[in-house]
C-alpha cells in the first residue's frame, strides 16, 4: 500500500501540529 502518503504519516503530522500549537 504505497499509493501516496500513508495514513499514520497524516496522523503524526496532525499530532505534531497540535503539540506545536500548544507549546507556542
Amino acid at each position: 500500500m504505497r499509493n501516496g502518503v500513508p495514513y499514520w504519516v497524516l496522523m503524526l503530522k496532525s499530532i505534531l501540529m497540535q503539540l506545536v500549537i500548544k507549546v507556542w
